[in-house]
């Protein structure tokens, strides 16, 4: 064998493996965990607070570069949908430090909720996400509908979320 094909081989082989990693460890979650997230103000924002809501959860660190360049399309994402009942957490991995989280927040001004995960248990309840990004989208009932681990194709979430904010909440 060639040592590009060599070199080929061996780069397809490790993409299938981490992609079925990642489809592996979130495969499971069906429904929102019963989760409490803890907010950088010091919040806590509970599953009650969440319900017939849509929400996107996404799961990042500040070193991740996949992450940061997601953040303009989050900024967006939440801009436009905020106003018609969207909650967007992105939850910081538990490996970060929290003053890093906290600073990298204020400098880029985001405007959706920060939480940290500073024991991983948001992570293992969400399926043991290991992997930055990973993107849960979740209707207003509680289903998981969409979950991406790397980066999210935005137009595909875009119009995911469009038709979730204007499906009713259920009585």
């Amino acid at each position: 064998m060639k040592p590009s094909t060599r070199v080929i081989t061996v780069v397809a082989t490790a993409l299938i493996v981490l992609l079925a990693y990642g489809w592996l460890t979130t495969r499971d979650l069906e429904r929102l965990p019963e989760v409490t997230f803890t907010l950088i103000d010091g919040n806590r924002l509970s599953p009650a607070a969440l319900r017939d809501r849509p929400l996107l959860v996404t799961f990042w660190a500040t070193t991740c570069r996949s992450c940061r360049k997601e953040i303009p399309h989050l900024i967006e994402l939440y801009n436009e949908y905020r106003e018609q009942g969207l909650e967007l957490i992105a939850v910081a991995m538990a490996y970060d430090p929290p003053t890093h989280v906290v600073e990298f927040s204020r400098q880029n001004k985001l405007p959706y909720r920060v939480a940290f995960d500073l024991d991983g248990a948001l992570a293992r309840a969400f399926g043991d996400v290991s992997m930055t990004p990973t993107t849960f989208v979740i209707a207003r009932d509680g289903r998981v509908v969409h979950r991406k681990v790397g980066a999210f194709d935005a137009q595909a979430i875009h119009t995911l979320l469009a038709q979730l904010v204007s499906e009713s909440p259920q009585p």
